[in-house]
């Protein structure tokens, strides 16, 4: 595997979790990493595989709240694209062709696609991703998910080194 792409809020106590954003796009309370990932995101690295991270908050939420978790491009992630970086958000595939491009990966079939959505899942399938897997972090259910054919279901992207044997 190369390359691994998910969502910003995946990876953090989730959407409803960020404590809320504070007029003006600043965070209102300090997010944390869901147990397991700083960990998980290492292990990828460490291996050469390049984590992008994907997301449909727009830079001024994105940014900080990144900083708020100390993840830093090249240090942390190789990647990360938001929503109105590109043509179409979710479902369309367009943030993991950014991903792709910005890491420099070409080949479909390394591209592991993790989010907790049916959107995030189609749009791993609509890029032709060969490792698309729902993951039960979020509001949507196991059923939800498999509705949509991932190649997997995990409790969580704390699972994703384990799969791929590492």
């Amino acid at each position: 595997m190369g390359f691994v792409t998910g969502t910003v809020h995946r990876a953090v106590r989730g959407r409803r979790d960020l404590g809320g954003l504070a007029p003006g796009c600043g965070l209102a309370a300090t997010p944390h990493p869901l147990p397991g990932i700083p960990e998980a995101l290492a292990a990828l690295r460490s291996a050469g595989v390049r984590v992008a991270l994907t997301t449909g908050f727009e830079r001024q939420v994105t940014d900080p709240l990144l900083e708020s978790l100390g993840w830093r491009i090249g240090d942390h992630l190789d990647a990360v694209v938001c929503a109105s970086e590109v043509p179409a958000g979710r479902p369309e595939p367009h943030m993991i062709h950014r991903a792709m491009e910005l890491t420099g990966v070409t080949d479909r079939t390394t591209v592991l696609v993790a989010g907790d959505t049916a959107l995030d899942i189609r749009a791993g399938h609509a890029a032709r991703a060969t490792t698309v897997i729902g993951v039960l972090t979020g509001a949507q259910t196991r059923d939800e998910l498999a509705a949509e054919h991932p190649t997997h279901i995990l409790d969580g992207v704390h699972q994703i080194p384990a799969l791929l044997g590492m």
